[in-house]
């Protein structure tokens, strides 16, 4: 009997209400039921550890910004202190060391003297990832997340670069 009394307004509301009920459920299992993502976006990195680490003499990194924003963003440590490097300063720290097509160079370069590179690498990784191992940085090469990172030393420096992982594409046949 009370079912026929609720007239359209009253059968509106029920099926509004059910559905948001629905929804709202399918929405709460969805977020739950999900791992937490390490996001391995090198534009969001940017900060280190700290801004202070007396181990390292000498480094410095370019990070690229992706999709609308095209400005890089490039630190330096000098003499254990980090420091956002000017914007003309980093344009010509990429022309120097990228040339060619700014999109086909690596996601993240970082370059040290060798005796810092290991403790800069702790302090860039370390406080963006929770997947990193510090003995991972003195390989050669290595995955962090979605990048893979390849370490190149030459006499002075020593230089890293990391590009995200490619996906080799699904043969569709």
């Amino acid at each position: 009997m009370i079912l026929k009394g609720l007239g359209g307004y009253g059968w509106t509301l029920i099926a509004g209400f059910g559905s948001a009920l629905g929804l709202g459920g399918y929405g709460v299992l969805n977020y739950l039921g999900k791992e937490q993502e390490d996001d391995s976006s090198p534009f969001l990195w940017s900060m280190t550890a700290s801004q202070e680490n007396q181990k390292i003499k000498f480094a410095q990194y370019i990070t690229k910004k992706h999709i609308s924003d095209t400005k890089e963003n490039c630190q330096k440590w000098v003499n254990g202190k980090i420091e956002n490097m000017s914007q003309s300063e980093c344009k010509k720290l990429i022309q120097t060391n990228w040339s060619g097509n700014i999109s086909l160079q690596p996601d993240i370069w970082i370059q040290a003297d060798k005796e810092s590179l290991e403790e800069a690498l702790w302090e860039y990784f370390s406080s963006n990832s929770r997947t990193v191992e510090r003995q991972e940085l003195s390989k050669s090469s290595w995955t962090v997340n979605e990048l893979i990172c390849n370490r190149k030393d030459s006499e002075k420096y020593s230089e890293v670069n990391c590009s995200h992982k490619v996906e080799p594409e699904e043969d569709s046949n």
